[in-house]
């Protein structure tokens, strides 16, 4: 169950996306989650349409890194789409399937994000033309070889996260129920901020290490602080991904263990962990050493694999908001519930939580939080 932006609580199989129940799945793994793939545009391209068009650059690289780590901190295999990581553009095309190497290009090296290469083909993008040229002229929109390869380093530590703990995997749905919650959701949520809850504390040790872990999202554009519901006296700490990692802005978040309270910085995801008396972290280290080796991938291995039968993306990230369906928006985001009705069995545990939606739900916050005032779609009407 969810506790929605209303106050009200819901279950994930009662939120209509697209005309089919949001949650349905039994198991994690059995939802593969991304904010963008090979249908539609590029997650940068997306962007291009929804931030502000003078938002300067650090804000769309720290956007697209905000965007991937939805999916990619989230409970289930996280996909990437080639080259996203990179802020690869395809020059704002729709659907590049016939589009040949001048638009569908993934410069390895870092000098080309692939954004102003020219119009893309008039088939699939004719309507949007006009709307198209002064953003693919603009000289500002176009990342340079550094931008680019800091947008792969700050999205390769949230690889290094989700890697460096099985609390970001727990794999059961039993153990979600158990563990994960969303405080600080409702009414009176603050827009632009989620967070999300893993207490290892409840039930089963799934990581010695840590007795849990709080990850932040903040899509506003200024700085946020918040007191998080049930965790004042709690120490935390910000992962020693992020501590040591290639994001320096992030580094400036804070945790005051005294009241529970957050400090995170505009446009950023933070991860919080609090290590376990006597555990070793990850990585062969004792406390306070970073976890792992920040080479390690996934463990569920299946960031690689391309959701759906190659179709077209049905309401999934890659896609403007409001274009297959309403979507679930920030304050969706309750505590999950561990009742159980024999009526749900059929659906499955997380039919009733809704987090194999997570990151769609988180996405779309990420986009609409930020001050975006108009969907891909809505502008192409225009």
């Amino acid at each position: 169950e969810l506790l929605s932006s209303s106050g009200e609580v819901v279950r994930g199989d009662q939120l209509d996306y697209n005309g089919a129940p949001a949650g349905y799945a039994s198991r994690p793994e059995e939802t593969v989650n991304y904010v963008d793939a090979h249908d539609n545009e590029a997650l940068y391209d997306i962007n291009v349409w929804k931030l502000p068009q003078d938002a300067p650059m650090d804000v769309r690289l720290r956007m697209n890194t905000l965007s991937l780590a939805t999916a990619t901190l989230g409970q289930s295999p996280s996909f990437w789409a080639g080259g996203t990581d990179l802020m690869r553009s395809k020059s704002m095309d729709r659907d590049s399937y016939n589009s040949g190497d001048h638009f569908n290009t993934i410069d390895w090296t870092m000098q080309e994000s692939g954004f102003g290469e020219g119009l893309p083909p008039e088939e699939k993008n004719g309507e949007a033309w006009d709307l198209m040229v002064p953003m693919l002229e603009d000289p500002a929109k176009t990342p340079t070889p550094e931008d680019i390869e800091l947008s792969s380093e700050v999205t390769l530590d949230l690889l290094r996260l989700r890697s460096s703990t099985t609390l970001f995997t727990l794999g059961d749905a039993g153990l979600i129920h158990e563990k994960v919650s969303f405080p600080n959701a409702g009414a009176d949520a603050t827009p632009g901020l989620l967070v999300m809850r893993v207490d290892d504390t409840v039930g089963e040790d799934a990581d010695p290490a840590l007795d849990g872990l709080v990850t932040v999202f903040n899509a506003s554009d200024e700085p946020i602080t918040e007191a998080i519901d049930g965790m004042a006296g709690l120490e935390y700490r910000l992962h020693e991904v992020q501590a040591d990692g290639a994001d320096g802005v992030v580094k400036g978040a804070t945790w005051d263990a005294a009241t529970g309270t957050v400090t995170i910085p505009a446009h950023s995801v933070a991860v919080f962990v609090a290590p376990q008396a006597g555990g070793e972290l990850p990585g062969g280290g004792g406390e306070g050493e970073a976890p792992g080796d920040g080479g390690e991938q996934p463990s569920d291995g299946d960031d690689g694999e391309q959701p759906g039968d190659g179709g077209e993306q049905t309401g999934d990230g890659g896609a403007a908001p409001g274009d297959a369906g309403e979507a679930p928006d920030a304050g969706d985001q309750g505590p999950a519930s561990g009742s159980d009705e024999a009526s749900d069995e059929a659906r499955g545990p997380l039919a009733r939580t809704g987090l194999e939606i997570l990151p769609w739900a988180l996405a779309v916050t990420a986009l609409l939080a930020a001050g975006i005032g108009l969907t891909a779609r809505a502008r192409r009407r225009a």
